[in-house]
């Protein structure tokens, strides 16, 4: 997926997972269309934690307890991009998951 990170989103979803690991019970990531129909599960495997990293993962590979949420279509962002805009996030008081990162990855155009 490393070579893919410049190209271009055409949709991005948000999902969601029950996951009892987490402190909030629940998992978010963004799975990101590309122009030529592949799709890719962004998000941050590891609830242990007290910063967002994001992962790729091929979304082919998600389970049906995966929920979708919302989608939007894209024209100007790439794979790098939504990682860029949802790692690093802290995870402190006022968000105990990595939600945050998914909403910044969803503002993305």
């Amino acid at each position: 997926m490393a070579d893919d990170y410049e190209e271009c989103v055409v949709k991005a979803e948000l999902y969601a997972r029950c996951d009892n690991c987490c402190r909030e019970n629940l998992v978010c990531g963004v799975v990101v269309t590309l122009r030529n129909a592949s799709r890719w599960l962004i998000h941050d495997p590891l609830c242990n934690d007290n910063k967002c990293e994001m992962i790729v993962f091929d979304a082919a590979c998600m389970s049906s307890d995966w929920k979708l949420l919302a989608d939007r279509n894209v024209a100007m962002s790439g794979v790098g991009d939504y990682v860029q805009a949802g790692n690093g996030v802290q995870i402190g008081l006022n968000a105990t998951d990595c939600s945050e990162s998914c909403k910044r990855m969803m503002k993305l155009t």
